[in-house]
C-alpha cells in the first residue's frame, strides 16, 4: 500500500535509478540509459517510479529476461527472448535499430515486453525519429523535428505492466491511425511539464521510491579503515 508521495529532483532519479539497475546487474551504460527512460517518462506527467521497481524486480528475479534475440527478414526486425524481455535491456537494443524507421514499410517489433511504456520512453530519449512506437491502446509518434505526440485512451492501461507486443514502424503522415478521443501529449505540453518538474521536481510514490533506494544501497561498500585503504570515499587529501 502506498504510504505517501514526495518530490526528488530529475537528478535524484537519474543517480538513483542508475545504480539502483547497476545493483540488480545490468552493465553501468545500460543502468545509465533505463535513468534517461525513467527521466522520460516523468516528463509524460507520469511517475514512472512504480514501473521503473518492478521492471528492475522482475529482472533481479529473472536474470534471463535481458536475453535478447534478434532475428532480421526483409523489412522486419524480431526482439524476443526466453520469457519476458526486460525495459532495461529492450530500450536500448531497440535504440540500435534507430537508422531503420526512415524506410517505409520497415517494422521492428519486441515481444513479451515487461513495460512497454519505459521501452517506448528510453526510444524518445534515444533520440530516435520518423517513427511511431505501438502497443495495445498507446502510441508514441516522434516526426522528422522529434515533435512527440502520446496518444493512449486510459492512463492506467498505459501504465500497465506487460508481457505485451510491441512495434516500431516507419513515420509518414499517410501511415498514422489513432482514435481522435484519445488524450493528446505533444511538444508544447512537454516543455509545461519540463518547466513545472525543473521548479517543483516529480511527484513520486514513496514505497517505490524506498525500493529503488534498495537496489542502490547494493552498490555501496561497508565503510572501514581497509574500504578506505581500497579507493573507496573521498580521499583525505582534496586536491581538486
Amino acid at each position: 500500500m502506498t504510504t505517501g508521495r514526495r518530490h526528488v529532483s530529475m537528478g535524484e532519479i537519474e543517480f538513483v535509478v542508475t545504480r539502483a539497475a547497476f545493483g540488480v546487474g545490468a552493465p553501468f551504460g545500460i543502468a545509465e540509459d533505463f535513468a534517461h527512460a525513467v527521466q522520460a517518462a516523468a516528463r509524460f506527467g507520469i511517475d514512472p517510479t512504480p514501473a521503473a521497481l518492478a521492471c528492475l524486480s522482475h529482472l533481479d528475479r529473472e536474470p534471463g529476461s535481458r536475453q535478447l534475440k534478434v532475428v532480421e527478414c526483409g523489412t522486419e526486425v524480431t526482439l524476443s527472448g526466453p520469457g519476458r524481455l526486460s525495459a532495461v535491456f529492450t530500450g536500448p537494443s531497440l535504440s540500435d535499430f534507430g537508422h531503420l524507421p526512415q524506410f517505409r514499410e520497415t517494422v521492428i517489433r519486441a515481444l513479451n515486453v515487461d513495460h512497454p511504456l519505459l521501452v517506448a520512453a528510453a526510444l524518445v530519449s534515444g533520440r530516435m525519429k520518423n517513427c511511431i512506437i505501438e502497443w495495445p491502446d498507446a502510441q508514441v509518434i516522434l516526426d522528422e523535428q522529434r515533435v512527440i505526440q502520446l496518444n493512449f485512451i486510459d492512463e492506467d492501461r498505459l501504465r500497465t505492466p506487460g508481457p505485451v507486443n510491441l512495434s516500431v514502424r516507419s513515420f509518414f503522415p499517410d501511415t498514422i491511425t489513432y482514435n481522435d478521443r484519445r488524450t493528446h501529449f505533444d511538444t508544447d505540453t512537454l516543455e509545461t511539464e519540463a518547466k513545472r518538474i525543473a521548479y517543483e521536481g516529480v511527484l513520486v510514490d514513496t514505497d517505490a521510491w524506498a525500493g529503488l533506494v534498495r537496489f542502490f544501497n547494493r552498490c555501496l561498500v561497508p565503510s572501514s579503515e581497509q574500504s578506505l585503504l581500497g579507493g573507496a570515499g573521498a580521499g583525505l587529501v582534496d586536491r581538486d
